[in-house]
C-alpha cells in the first residue's frame, strides 16, 4: 500500500467509525490469540523441560510516542492520527 493509499485510509477511518471498531475488535482478538500462543509455546517448552519459570512472554508493547495512537499493521486506528 502507497503512502499515499494509507493516507486515503485513514482518512476514511476518520469518517467512519463502524469500520474504525472493526478494526479495534480486530486488534483484540489478535492480541488474546497472541497471548494464546504465548502460553502454548511456554507449555511445549516445560514439556521438553525447560524452567520457563522467569520467562514473561513475549517483550511487552511500549506506548507510541504519541500517546493517543496505537499502531497495528502500520495502520494508526486509536484516536487516529494523520501523519504527513
Amino acid at each position: 500500500m502507497s503512502d499515499s493509499s494509507v493516507a486515503k485510509f485513514i482518512t476514511y477511518l476518520k469518517d467512519n467509525p463502524d469500520v474504525r471498531n472493526r478494526l479495534k475488535q480486530l486488534e483484540r482478538s489478535l492480541g488474546y490469540a497472541i497471548r494464546r500462543e504465548d502460553e502454548s509455546i511456554a507449555a511445549i517448552a516445560v514439556e521438553a523441560g525447560f524452567d520457563v519459570s522467569k520467562w514473561n512472554g513475549r517483550a511487552e508493547a511500549r506506548p507510541a510516542p504519541d500517546a493517543q495512537a496505537a499502531v497495528c499493521c502500520g495502520i494508526l486506528t486509536t484516536d487516529i492520527t494523520l501523519l504527513v
